[in-house]
């Protein structure tokens, strides 16, 4: 079954490398049950399984959906259909951390760093990060010029375009955005040394497209004096919270970042200075 998915489905998708790495412990610990003994309880074993190999509990959880999605292709595929389509048990979605971003002297900081650092990919990973809320894949794949391997910045029309034109919209939303400002004055200056060396992809080291900040970005963060471990993503925590602290409208702040107003509200809304401003006025009196 998972065999069959990735030879016939998983070529046709976007995340043919990411399925075969979810798929590869699945058909590990999986491999020699059958699709009766798919249920709560052993969901559960192969999350405890995964947790004992050093992964984290939302790893296995993509592990379980890519299960999930190869026993509904099976299901629906000339193989099929199935007398009876087992339950897999997914572990619950971790929620948000309410306070995991950076405030501006820490961001200052981390800039600083990269700087002394000479962590010129870095730097551009902070600067778009921060003022445009992109997921730092999606920033990974932006380049100078329109392509189809990823999103570009159009500096002609201040748009940022986050994926490929003619590119299919997936769960995870990647609207066109407006580029702010003071971001505007880095990129020209990037794009202006870039095409003088032929190089087209936005985020690179040494003239490479980089696929995942490693070492760089722990040492930034040391340089900068860092208190608390995190990741690339808290880029995108972090631009949400400003924009919150700015009091930019929910409504304008959610499709600039590509979330819905409810996640938008529910993680960040606390930090917009009107938040909950008429229930604070309210004496609670009957007139």
């Amino acid at each position: 079954m998972i065999l069959l998915y990735l030879k016939e489905h998983a070529p046709k998708t976007k995340s043919l490398d990411f399925i075969r790495h979810t798929a590869k412990p699945i058909a590990e610990w999986w491999g020699d049950k059958t699709l009766a003994r798919i249920n709560a309880k052993t969901c559960a074993a192969y999350v405890e399984w995964r947790l004992a190999r050093g992964v984290s509990d939302q790893t296995a959880r993509h592990d379980l959906k890519t299960l999930r999605a190869a026993i509904h292709y099976y299901h629906r595929s000339e193989w099929g259909p199935l007398l009876a389509i087992p339950s897999v048990s997914i572990p619950p979605r971790k929620p948000q951390r309410r306070n995991y971003w950076h405030p501006r002297p820490e961001a200052a900081a981390r800039l600083k760093a990269a700087r002394r650092l000479q962590y010129e990919h870095v730097k551009r990973m902070l600067l778009i990060g921060y003022y445009t809320g992109t997921r730092p894949g999606a920033t990974m794949r932006l380049f100078w010029h329109p392509t189809p391997a990823g999103g570009w910045f159009d500096l002609e029309t201040e748009t940022l375009h986050r994926r490929p034109e003619n590119e299919l919209e997936t769960k995870k939303r990647q609207p066109a955005a407006r580029i702010h400002r003071r971001l505007m004055f880095f990129l020209r200056k990037w794009k202006a040394a870039d095409e003088a060396k032929g190089i087209n992809c936005v985020i690179h080291w040494r003239g490479k497209p980089i696929k995942k900040l490693r070492r760089s970005w722990g040492a930034v963060a040391r340089e900068a004096g860092a208190t608390r471990k995190d990741g690339p993503h808290i880029m995108r925590h972090t631009a949400a919270t400003w924009l919150m602290q700015a009091g930019v409208d929910t409504y304008e702040a959610a499709g600039y970042l590509g979330m819905s107003v409810e996640t938008l509200m529910d993680t960040y809304g606390h930090h917009h200075p009107s938040f909950q401003e008429n229930a604070a006025r309210a004496s609670g009196r009957r007139k």
